[in-house]
């Protein structure tokens, strides 16, 4: 994520440092999802309001895991030597299989959301 490489000199040891604050980061990402969650389910369709927690989360992450989840996909599916696949997964494109292993990735989200109660 762009903002993220503001913060990051992109030494291997200060990554091993900030690791420790990941589990943090990821509650405040859920905290963050699940104000959006309860605010939008109040005023708008449960479905919308399922649409726009995934949107939360995405933005909130910078789409940081959809980027890299998409890259896996290309990778793995998209070349057939070692090679050609971190060839791949270098790329900034986003090919066919990572397309498609997004789309589905999303969809799977919003329908979890869905089928919570809305209470």
């Amino acid at each position: 994520a762009p903002w993220v490489a503001r913060w990051s000199s992109g030494d291997p040891r200060e990554l091993a440092a900030s690791v420790r604050w990941f589990p943090l980061v990821g509650v405040g990402v859920g905290l963050w999802a699940a104000l959006v969650y309860i605010a939008a389910d109040a005023l708008l369709p449960h479905e919308v309001a399922a649409l726009l927690t995934v949107a939360a989360m995405v933005l909130a992450t910078g789409a940081f895991h959809e980027d890299g989840w998409a890259d896996t996909f290309d990778g793995i599916w998209g070349g057939m030597d070692r090679e050609r696949r971190l060839a791949i997964m270098r790329d900034s494109r986003i090919g066919t299989y990572g397309a498609v292993a997004l789309v589905l990735m999303l969809a799977l989200r919003w329908t979890c959301l869905v089928h919570l109660p809305a209470s």
